[in-house]
C-alpha cells in the first residue's frame, strides 16, 4: 500500500498477529491490545481468532478505515472506509474505489461489516487464474434454462453485441445440481473499462456477499437478489406493500432496534412495508422521513424470517439517513459542482414529498401471506425459487489474499435492481398497476 497506508495498518495487523499468537495473551498496554479490545476480540474465543485475524489483514489493505456520528441514531456505531483495488498489487491503477459502510449496535458488529463489504468488493476484480473463455453467444450461450437464454440475450441486445461476436465467458454452477452454465464475464466480474466487452447496464454489486462459510456466503447474495427483486416490483413496478403488524415480534423487534439506536432522537418518523413478493420469502423496506415528510430515507432487508429482515431493514435505514447528512455537508464545503450522481439522488429524495406518495403508504390483502413454515436454510429458498422455474447459479470468487469465503450469485429469473433492462416478472407487474411511477415520477431508489 506504500504511502496510501491508513493510519490503523501497523495495528490492525499487530493485531492480527498477535490474536493467531493467542487471543487471550496480548500486553495489556499495546496499541494492537486496546483494538482488540475495542472490537471485543479480547474473549479468548480462540476457534474464532483465525477468522478474525483476516478480517483485520483485510481492513488494513484498505485505503481509509474510519468511524463516523450517526446524527439520527447515536446508539449505533458506523465504520466508514475506502477499498482500492490497486492496493492488491497486481491491478492496475485507475481502477474505481469502493466507499465502504458498516454498522451495529457494537463495533464488533460494525467493524466487521464494513470489512466483509470491502473483501465483497476487491474479490471481484478478475485475476489471473479465474477460468475465462471467448467465444460467442451462438457458442455459449445456448441453455435448457429459457431464463438464462433470455437475460443473456436481452443484455446483449440492449448493449449492441451481435450473437456472432466474440466475447469473454465464464463458468458458473447451478446449485440444485452443480449443472455448468456459461455467463459474459463483465456481468459476473469487474476490470478496466478498456478491456470490457460491453457495459453492464446493471450493478455489479448485486448478488454478491462474502461470509463465514461458502454456503452462507452463498444465501446472503441469494438473499440480496431476492431483496432487489422486491423492491423492482414495490418502487418500479408499482406493487403496494403491507402492513408489519404493530403486535408481530417483526414490528417489536425493529421497535427495540430503532429506540436503541435513536437515543430519544424521535425527530425522525419511521414505519415498516412488507413487500415480500410470490418467492415467499420475507422482505421489508423500512422507511423514515422529516416531520415534515421531507428527508425521505429507505432501507431494505430480505431474511430467512419476516423479523430478521425487518432489522436488517432498519440498519440499512440508519445508514442511508446518515449519509443524508453526509451529502449535506459535502455540499455546503463544496458546492453542487461536488455532487456526484450518488450525491444527485440523495438530494432528490431528500426533495421528496413522501405524502404524496401512495407505495409509501400499506395496502392490506394485495399479496400472499407468507408461507407458516419460515425457510431455514439455503436449500429452502432454492426450492421456493425452483417452484417457480426460478434457477440459482453460483460463482465463487474466494481469494488467496483474503481467505475469506466470496459468491458471486446469478438468478436470471429475477428482476435485477438497479437494471435498465426490464425483465418479465416487472413488466408483469407493470402491465397489472400501471407502474410505480406514476407515484414518485420515476425517482429512483437505488
Amino acid at each position: 500500500m506504500g504511502d496510501q497506508q491508513h493510519p490503523l495498518t501497523a495495528r490492525l495487523e499487530a493485531a492480527a498477529s498477535a490474536l493467531v499468537a493467542d487471543p487471550a495473551a496480548t500486553g495489556a498496554g499495546s496499541a494492537e491490545s486496546g483494538l482488540l479490545r475495542y472490537l471485543g476480540y479480547d474473549d479468548g474465543d480462540g476457534a474464532r481468532a483465525e477468522g478474525r485475524a483476516r478480517m483485520l489483514r483485510a481492513a488494513a489493505r484498505f485505503r481509509r478505515l474510519f468511524l463516523l456520528p450517526v446524527p439520527d441514531a447515536p446508539g449505533l456505531v458506523f465504520f466508514g472506509g475506502e477499498a482500492d483495488p490497486a492496493e492488491l498489487g497486481k491491478q492496475p491503477v485507475g481502477l474505481p474505489t469502493a466507499s465502504l459502510a458498516g454498522s451495529g449496535l457494537s463495533p464488533q458488529k460494525a467493524f466487521e461489516s464494513c470489512v466483509g463489504e470491502g473483501i465483497e468488493y476487491l474479490s471481484q476484480f478478475v485475476q489471473a487464474n479465474d477460468a475465462i473463455e471467448r467465444g460467442s453467444f451462438i457458442e455459449y450461450g445456448e441453455s435448457s434454462d429459457a431464463n438464462v437464454r433470455a437475460f443473456i440475450s436481452g443484455m446483449l441486445a440492449f448493449t449492441g453485441i451481435e450473437a456472432d461476436r466474440p466475447m469473454a465467458w465464464v463458468p458458473s454452477s447451478r446449485l440444485v445440481d452443480g449443472a455448468r452454465m456459461w455467463f459474459p464475464l463483465d456481468v459476473c466480474y469487474r476490470r478496466q473499462v478498456t478491456e470490457q466487452d460491453f457495459k453492464p447496464p446493471l450493478k455489479l454489486s448485486s448478488g454478491c456477499a462474502a461470509g463465514v462459510t461458502r454456503e452462507d456466503a452463498t444465501l446472503r447474495a441469494l438473499l440480496e437478489l431476492i431483496e432487489r427483486d422486491a423492491v423492482a416490483l414495490w418502487w418500479r413496478g408499482g406493487r403496494r406493500g403491507r402492513p408489519v403488524a404493530p403486535e408481530s415480534a417483526a414490528a417489536s423487534g425493529a421497535a427495540e432496534l430503532l429506540a436503541q439506536a435513536r437515543q430519544g432522537h424521535a425527530h425522525r418518523t419511521s414505519w415498516l412495508l412488507d413487500i415480500t413478493t410470490d418467492i415467499e420469502m420475507p422482505v421489508v423496506a423500512a422507511i423514515s422521513t422529516g416531520p415534515d415528510g421531507y428527508g425521505f430515507a429507505v432501507g431494505f432487508g430480505a431474511r430467512l424470517t419476516l423479523e430478521d429482515a425487518a432489522r436488517a431493514a432498519v440498519f440499512e435505514l440508519c445508514q442511508v439517513e446518515l449519509g443524508l447528512h453526509v451529502v449535506a455537508a459535502k455540499r455546503r464545503e463544496s458546492g453542487d459542482e461536488a455532487m456526484n450522481e450518488s450525491d444527485r439522488r440523495q438530494l432528490r429524495r431528500g426533495t421528496f414529498d413522501t405524502r404524496e406518495c401512495a407505495l409509501l403508504q400499506p395496502v392490506t390483502g394485495n399479496s400472499a401471506e407468507l408461507p407458516k413454515a419460515p425457510a431455514s436454510s439455503l436449500r429452502d429458498v432454492l426450492q421456493r425459487l425452483q417452484a417457480r422455474d426460478i434457477a440459482v447459479y453460483a460463482i465463487d470468487l474466494t481469494r488467496p489474499q483474503f481467505l475469506v469465503p466470496v459468491v458471486r450469485v446469478l438468478a436470471p429469473g429475477l428482476q435485477l435492481e438497479p437494471c435498465e433492462i426490464v425483465g418479465a416478472r416487472l413488466a408483469r407487474v407493470i402491465a397489472e398497476t400501471g407502474g410505480g411511477a406514476m407515484h414518485h415520477g420515476g425517482m429512483p431508489l437505488l
